[in-house]
Parts: structure tokens; C-alpha cells; sequence
């Protein structure tokens, strides 16, 4: 604006795939009069998820290690290995079938993970086709109407009951009891790998443990969530080097990493003028 500029961040990281990306950000936006960036890891304990009383969140690791991790869990296994993700992390989507195909398994999808993957292909993302290493299961009604999966292979719980290790399955909430159903047990694995339940402090996440500590399944959780890091907050103020930074997105804008830009705490109600004194 003819007062100033301002640039805004939305949700970001710098431990997935494109780091790039936001380094090229951090180009563009140099020395701009207002850095607005969100802060969820600034909390007033770090340590902590943003409510005090929750638990603490999950280790929170690098995308190249959440599939490092998940093959390691993969090769590893002497049964059944059952997942939840992320839908809208379609890149993660892809490397866990690319870690099935590898290790002689078959990814059984839900009817609307498998709907999301058409349609991601059908825009261009070559890397979701569905015609490689994927199954849907066969009693899925979940979007039925909306899924053309007419030649898709089907799975039912009884075949993987019949070879558990030819399979990857993912499991939504809803499709917990086919856990019943495929006599999954001990020697299975159960990998949460971010998605529902949100972590720890999610009320549903007492409810995927007792499935996993009921049957007697080993539960495995690898997280890399979508919002910098600590030391990712303090590395973008340095390098963009703004006239102030304001923190959102978080409960304790005053604990953002120390710099050496000032920081400007915003609260409800607060105006900020570029022709006034913004500290």
C-alpha cells in the first residue's frame, strides 16, 4: 500500500519436501515494514501443545523422516501394517504406496481417499494413479455414489485376514471395527501418520489407543505437522528482516523466539497504523 507493506505467511514449515519455497518467500518479502507470520509453536511452554493442561504433542520430525520411519515399520513387520493420514497431504499419500508397492504390499484405500486420488490425477498429479499398487475395500459406502471405482481392485477384510503381509490398510475412524474383522492382533502395526485423531490432545486419540492396547496391536505415531518450527520462525524474521514482526495463530505471542526485529504482540481489538508507531 502507498503507507507501507506487509507480508503474510498463512500456515507454513520448513521440514517438508519444498523448502524452497519458502525460501524463495523470504526473498520476495525482504525488508518489508510488516512480517505477519503465524507462531502455533510459540506457546507458553514449548514443550506443550497451545492449551496447558494437554498432553504433550507428539515429536515432531522432517517429512523425509516420517518416510524413513514408515518404511523401516513396513519391512519390519510380521503381519498386518494398518495407517491413518493426512487426505490432504498427497505427496505423503503417494510415498506410502510407493513403500507398499516396494516391500510386495497392495494399499487398500477408502472409497474417498480414492475419489480424492482420481481427481488429483485427473489435475495433473501424475504421481497419485490409482492403476498401480491400489485397492479399495470392497464394503466401503462412504461416497459410494460419488467413486467410479468400478475398476479398481477390491479388498475385503477376510482377505486380509486370509494374508495379512500382503497389505497396507488404511483405516478412517469409521473403519475401526473391520479391525474385528481382519483378526488383526498381535504381530500387526497400527501407524498414525498425523491426520484424525490431531494428536494426543484430541479427545479421539484415547479412543485409537484403546483399539490399538485392546487387541494387542503395537501403535506407532510419526508426525511432521504443518507449522514452522521454533527455530524456523527466528531463521524467516532474520532473513526477511521486516521493520516489526506480528505473531498469530497462537495463545502466547509474547514467547515468539527471540530476534533481532522487534516484536509486535497483536490482541483482539488492537489497530495497527503503518503511519503510526507500530511498537
Amino acid at each position: 500500500a502507498p503507507e507501507g507493506s506487509l507480508a503474510y505467511t498463512g500456515d507454513w514449515r520448513l521440514h517438508g519436501r519444498h523448502p524452497d519455497l519458502m525460501k524463495a518467500f523470504a526473498e520476495k518479502c525482504a525488508g518489508v515494514d510488516i512480517l505477519l507470520t503465524e507462531a502455533s509453536t510459540a506457546t507458553a511452554d514449548s514443550s506443550r501443545s497451545f492449551m496447558s493442561d494437554a498432553p504433550p504433542p507428539l515429536p515432531n520430525v522432517s517429512e523425509r523422516d516420517v518416510g524413513e520411519a514408515f518404511e523401516a515399520l513396513v519391512a519390519g513387520a510380521r503381519r498386518g501394517v494398518y495407517c491413518s493420514f493426512h487426505e490432504r497431504n498427497l505427496e505423503r499419500q503417494s510415498e506410502i504406496r510407493d513403500i507398499a508397492v516396494s516391500n510386495g504390499r497392495t494399499l487398500v484405500l477408502s472409497a474417498r481417499s480414492y475419489a480424492i486420488w482420481q481427481r488429483a490425477a485427473v489435475a495433473g498429479f501424475d504421481d497419485l494413479d490409482v492403476s498401480r499398487g491400489v485397492a479399495v475395500w470392497a464394503d466401503d459406502r462412504v461416497n459410494a455414489e460419488r467413486v467410479d471405482a468400478r475398476d479398481a481392485a477390491a479388498v475385503t477384510p477376510s482377505e486380509v485376514a486370509d494374508d495379512p503381509r500382503a497389505f497396507v490398510c488404511e483405516l478412517r475412524r469409521w473403519d475401526r471395527p473391520r479391525l474385528l474383522d481382519m483378526a488383526a492382533g498381535p504381530g500387526d502395526i497400527y501407524v498414525h501418520l498425523n491426520g484424525y485423531p490431531h494428536g494426543p490432545a484430541d479427545p479421539g486419540w484415547q479412543v485409537l489407543e484403546t483399539w490399538t492396547r485392546e487387541l494387542s496391536i503395537r501403535f506407532e505415531a510419526v508426525s511432521s505437522h504443518g507449522h514452522a518450527l521454533r527455530p524456523d520462525l527466528q531463521w524467516l524474521v532474520e532473513a526477511v528482516r521486516p521493520g516489526v514482526v506480528v505473531p498469530v495463530h497462537t495463545n502466547a505471542p509474547d514467547n515468539f523466539p527471540q530476534t533481532t526485529v522487534p516484536v509486535r504482540s497483536a490482541r483482539r481489538g488492537d489497530v495497527m497504523s503503518f503511519s503510526g508507531d507500530l511498537m
